[in-house]
């Protein structure tokens, strides 16, 4: 997914207009009555993790260019990903890893095909309305961090809940997160000060801030040291398992593979590959055939 600064400029701006109110939401005197964090409701981060299924695409293609030259970045995909998954995509670059994130995360909406998120059809869903799915469904973690440079490192992490201010003591989870993370003592600290590893890992906090049911994560441990590596998978592994956090991550990393329930392998748009990875889970394996990369999975 190319690196655009005009969302991380979007958002800067409608942080600045808000950081007053949603800190002092966040904050220990947050005012009676609005709702404690792990509170329940339609919110991914608090209610019971979704059961049945979370992504599913048919027919995914995304071209670019013209009728004189044409590059499918996805070329006929479909697979389905059920809650609770940890799936790994790996393939080489150009092969539609990120594409694929960028797609089913909402955020790229000029693909052919159908793309369902929580059994919703993103096609029929008005901006406004995916807007809302992405802020309390899923969490994202770019491979360009989007960090607000006028904010500190918890204030960062806070942001999300610049759009939807319900939670008070986000604070608290935000901590633990920094903690969980090898950054509690950098949480003043602005993101300039940060080294790339570092910024990285507030890019994933922030994600994480307000349990998503869903994670997508592009190459996510590709700005980290072998140490903290290690470290950031661990923790997606254990949040998968404590928390029924369902993880979709394009990366080159092999060893997150090594703790997904699922590998599914790119190549030039198309699943080259679809099987269990090592720590079980559901899927089919697969190649192309004639149909161009429609290969069902996670029945």
């Amino acid at each position: 997914m190319p690196s655009d600064p005009a969302p991380a400029r979007a958002v800067g701006e409608h942080v600045e207009a808000r950081v007053p109110e949603v800190l002092d939401a966040a904050s220990p005197r947050a005012r009676p009555g609005r709702r404690r964090e792990g509170g329940g409701g339609e919110k991914g981060g608090g209610g019971a993790a979704p059961s049945g299924t979370v992504v599913r695409t048919e027919g995914l293609r995304r071209s670019y260019g013209d009728a004189r030259a044409v590059r499918h970045a996805l070329d006929g995909v479909t697979l389905t990903i059920e809650a609770g998954e940890l799936v790994a995509v790996l393939g080489p670059s150009g092969s539609g890893k990120s594409t694929l994130l960028g797609v089913v995360g909402g955020l790229d909406r000029g693909y052919e095909g159908r793309v369902e998120l929580f059994d919703r059809n993103l096609a029929k869903m008005r901006d406004r309305e995916l807007s809302r799915l992405r802020c309390r469904q899923i969490g994202f973690v770019f491979q360009a961090f989007h960090l607000l440079g006028h904010l500190s490192v918890l204030d960062n992490v806070l942001a999300p809940a610049l759009f939807d201010p319900e939670w008070p003591d986000l604070r608290r989870r935000a901590m633990e997160l920094l903690d969980r993370l090898g950054l509690a003592d950098r949480a003043e600290d602005a993101p300039g000060q940060l080294s790339g590893g570092q910024r990285q890992r507030v890019a994933i906090a922030r994600a994480l801030l307000q349990r998503p049911a869903l994670l997508l994560c592009d190459e996510p441990t590709g700005n980290l040291d072998t140490e903290m590596a290690a470290r950031t998978i661990a923790l997606f592994s254990e949040l998968h398992a404590e928390e029924g956090l369902t993880v979709l991550a394009v990366t080159h990393e092999e060893r997150l593979a090594e703790v997904a329930t699922r590998v599914i392998r790119l190549r030039d748009g198309r699943v080259e590959h679809d099987g269990r990875g090592k720590q079980g889970g559901r899927g089919k394996q697969g190649g192309q055939g004639k149909q161009g990369g429609q290969v069902e999975v996670g029945s």
